[in-house]
């Protein structure tokens, strides 16, 4: 590091300002201390002397210690205040120069060594960070970095200031740090000095490395621990390398290990032989000479030839050999003929190994021996020869397969069950199996292998159309003449119509079990009391809700007869339909009465009724003996009071609306009457007739509410009697008699309720009045129809006509000034209806218009 002069001077100016300031607290110090320091005044100069002399120099050190032989001279040496340059003087001067000497020359001792050790330290730093391949770190004692290295940096992915003081163990897996590795590594290295290891360390962004890692303990000389070396090197790529090799190697052994057991599988196993490319036989192992009988060296340099049975055509090794040749593999069955003449079958594999161009050099035939097989299937077929003859006209389907589940026998039981023919299942896997059932056939395989035999297996199985069937299947294993299982035969039974019997048995049961659990439930659970009740009237078996009723508990009732608690008003009418239901003039019957409740009371009830006879005999009468009465009972005393009430309410409401009906017809008398008399008085006759019209519509309506306050019913009135007495009070108001009109009235007995019966009396009343006013002039005759019926029984046609003169033809009855027949559309609009004017004969007036039924009452209903 390089200075600048000014520095230097600066630092120069430090040091003598330090010398100056050191003598002057001493002075200051001793002074303060002076009668603990009257005759020793140099300890405290001294010291200001090698502060001066250790951190300034020399030349400080030189003036702190001529300041200090004045100070002292002049402030403590008597005579005081005064300079004396005496012997004792000299030496202690002398004394502080070659302290301040001494010291100077051991600080500069010093700074060289510190200098030197500085500079050693640098050198090593930069060697140290020179070093890129490797990570090299200090520990202290107890494992936390305390130097850091640019390898290291690049190795481990941290930089100096966010590593130096984090304890190693950073760098190991969390595995390693919870066995305490790191802590065990350094206690190798602190008791055998060095400790080296090959293992996995871990970067600062979490991957992993393969590392060799050395680490050292430095001691000082007195041999103390003072920290360890730690040196990394990455060698992950020397690792994978040597995996590799490793890999492949064990690759290698495997593969040889794989072939030697191959070899050995084979020869145990398999008969092997190997020829050229012109068939020649170039290897043979120990299998194939004992069961061809031929030695080594007999069949080394033969063709196949030596072992030919003769038994395959030409053809069947030509087709060999072509395909081989092309480079494919050929597999088959083959009958050889060993040196003794007797013959074998070999299940025959042949691998053609090809060259470059893709031609065969070599072939390799792997072969077993298939003769027991052969043999078995030989036998087998004899035997289902035998069977098959036996078994054919079997009623019962028998059925045999071999041991890959092929059908062997067929008889025409079960062609006509399942619907295949033989031909069509002969030595083809069985198709009768249900999907569901491929289990349960596997498993009665197994046990033909094992020789077990199953009797009656009921199962299902599939007709060629699909459908299902119902089945009695039993099983047995097939043996050749040595006991052994070759196949297995089945017996099979259709069970289908017995399956349905039961199945229907099942479901009556469970539909019988049903309904009881929900009679049962209906019975405890209904709202009404319900009860079985004996001939004799006892209670046999009642319901909670009927308990709850009248208050006894089922016990308590079963003790009692429905006459016990019936009021006897009502017993007479309770033995009369008892009697009428045991003869059998009525089947049920419902009624309302009393019963008697436990706590004396009487409650309303509604009783129903029904007689339950037997199914096993019957009477007489074509019916079953009676057995019980089965009663539903409804408490209805709410409403039996409910309807009390209502009556009584009614009754008030009755007398309130005809009294009303009474006072309104009064009232609309006394208008009339009033009308009547103001009439008297008036000499227009024009005015005359207005009021008279005017008298003729209040009393219509005064009539209405006359027949309301005679009638039983209050909300309708009898419209036929209501319309003959309307006509003839207009009758005898225009004294039609003197004019000879005839007055003719057709009206069903209809009822009309009060909303239509006002709009319709003023209509007729209109109508009517018209035809008596204008129809007969100059006293001419004639006759007036009033016609009021039904039509579909939705609506109601009023008609009015005359055969007077006619309505005049230049006139629109709906568009006229009269007042009466204004009045006429607007009521008719009112009843929601249509009306029509007829001027062929007279005029006819037709109204048409709905009627609420509520309202109104046909004459067919009417009385009902």
């Amino acid at each position: 590091m390089r200075f600048s002069k000014r520095d230097a001077k600066r630092s120069h100016l430090q040091n003598y300002g330090l010398a100056l300031l050191t003598v002057a607290i001493a002075l200051l110090l001793t002074m303060l201390l002076s009668p603990l320091l009257a005759r020793t005044p140099t300890p405290l100069f001294f010291a200001a002397v090698m502060l001066s002399s250790w951190y300034g120099g020399t030349k400080p050190g030189l003036l702190a210690t001529i300041l200090s032989a004045l100070c002292i001279n002049y402030f403590f040496q008597a005579p005081t205040y005064t300079l004396s340059f005496g012997f004792p003087e000299l030496l202690l001067t002398t004394v502080f120069t070659l302290v301040s000497l001494l010291i100077s020359w051991l600080n500069a001792a010093r700074k060289k060594a510190e200098t030197s050790l500085r500079f050693s330290e640098e050198r090593f730093r930069l060697l140290i960070d020179g070093v890129k391949d490797y990570g090299i770190f200090m520990l202290d004692p107890s494992g936390h970095i305390a130097s850091w290295n640019s390898g290291a940096e690049r190795l481990k992915g941290y930089r100096e200031k966010e590593i130096v003081g984090s304890h190693f163990s950073r760098f190991y897996t969390a595995q390693d740090i919870e066995d305490g590795k790191p802590e065990r590594e350094l206690q190798v290295a602190c008791s055998q000095g060095r400790y080296e290891e090959e293992g996995w360390r871990v970067r600062k962004d979490g991957s992993w490395f393969w590392a060799n890692v050395v680490i050292t303990a430095l001691r000082d000389k007195e041999g103390n621990l003072q920290g360890f070396s730690n040196v990394t090197r990455d060698i992950s790529d020397r690792k994978q390398t040597e995996d590799a090799i490793r890999k492949a190697f064990d690759t290698l052994r495997k593969s040889l290990k794989e072939l030697s057991d191959i070899k050995f599988a084979l020869d145990q196993s398999a008969i092997v032989a190997i020829t050229d490319a012109r068939g020649v036989i170039t290897y043979v192992n120990n299998k194939f000479c004992k069961l061809s009988q031929y030695s080594r060296e007999e069949l080394i340099g033969q063709t196949h030839r030596i072992i030919n049975a003769g038994y395959h055509p030409p053809e069947f090794f030509k087709n060999l050999w072509s395909t081989i040749s092309r480079g494919e593999v050929w597999r088959g069955e083959i009958k050889n003929r060993a040196k003794d003449g007797s013959y074998y079958w070999v299940d025959t594999t042949i691998v053609p190994f090809v060259n470059e161009q893709g031609k065969p050099f070599q072939y390799l035939a792997i072969r077993f021996d298939s003769t027991d097989r052969k043999r078995a299937e030989e036998g087998l077929q004899e035997t289902s020869e035998r069977l098959k003859t036996m078994v054919e006209a079997s009623p019962l389907p028998i059925i045999t397969l071999d041991l890959q589940q092929n059908v062997k026998m067929w008889n025409q039981a079960a062609e006509r069950m399942f619907g295949w023919t033989e031909d069509e299942v002969l030595n083809r896997p069985i198709t009768i199996v249900p999907i569901d059932k491929q289990a349960e056939m596997v498993a009665l395989l197994k046990d033909s292998l094992e020789g077990k035999a199953n009797s009656s297996v009921e199962t299902r199985r599939q007709k060629k159309d699909g459908s299902l069937i119902d089945v009695s299947l039993s099983t047995a294993p097939l043996r050749d003449a040595k006991g052994n299982v070759y196949g297995s035969m089945g017996v099979i039974v259709d069970v289908s119509e017995r399956k349905r019997a039961e199945e229907e048995k099942t479901r009556l049961l469970a539909s019988i079990q049903e309904s009881e659990e929900r009679f049962r439930a209906t019975f405890n659970q209904a709202a009404v009391g319900i009860a079985h009740i004996g001939l004799d009237g006892k209670w046999l078996l009642v319901n909670q809700k009927l308990c709850d009723i009248v208050g006894y508990t089922p016990e308590e009732l079963e003790l009692l007869t429905f006459q016990d608690i019936t009021h006897p008003d009502d017993l007479d009418a309770d033995r009369e339909y008892v009697r009428q239901m045991l003869a059998s003039e009525i089947q049920t019957h419902s009624i309302e009465k009393r019963y008697l409740h436990k706590n004396g009371s009487y409650i309303w009830i509604n009783l129903t009724v029904s007689l339950v006879r037997s199914t096993d005999s019957l009477g007489s009468n074509g019916l079953g003996e009676p057995k019980y009465f089965i009663s539903a009972i409804a408490d209805i005393s709410d409403r039996k009071r409910t309807e009390e009430q209502i009556k009584a309410s009614l009754k008030e409401k009755e007398v309130l609306l005809k009294e009303i009906h009474h006072r309104v017809k009064n009232n609309l008398q006394i208008i009339s009457s009033l009308l009547n008399l103001q009439s008297e008085s008036i000499k227009d006759s024009r005015i005359l007739d207005i009021f008279k019209e005017g008298q003729n519509r209040i009393d219509s309506m005064a009539l209405i509410h006359e027949k309301l306050y005679q009638s039983e019913n209050l909300d309708r009135v009898e419209f036929c009697e209501y319309i003959q007495e309307l006509a003839s009070n207009l009758y005898y108001s225009y004294e039609a008699g003197s004019k000879d009109i005839v007055l003719t009235i057709n009206v069903d007995n209809v009822q009309l309720g009060i909303d239509t019966a006002i709009p319709c009396g003023l209509i007729i009343n209109e109508l009517v009045s018209n035809s008596l006013k204008y129809a007969f002039p100059s006293g001419r005759s004639g006759e007036i129809i009033i016609d009021l019926h039904w039509e579909d029984d939705t609506e109601l046609i009023l008609s009015v006509s005359d055969n007077g003169i006619g309505f005049p033809q230049n006139v629109d009855f709906k568009n006229t000034e009269s007042l009466g027949l204004q009045l006429v559309i607007a009521l008719t609009n009112q009843l929601d209806g249509n009306i029509e004017l007829n001027r062929d004969i007279g005029t006819e007036f037709k109204l048409k218009f709905p009627e609420n039924l509520q309202n109104s009452i046909p004459s067919r209903w009417s009385g009902q």
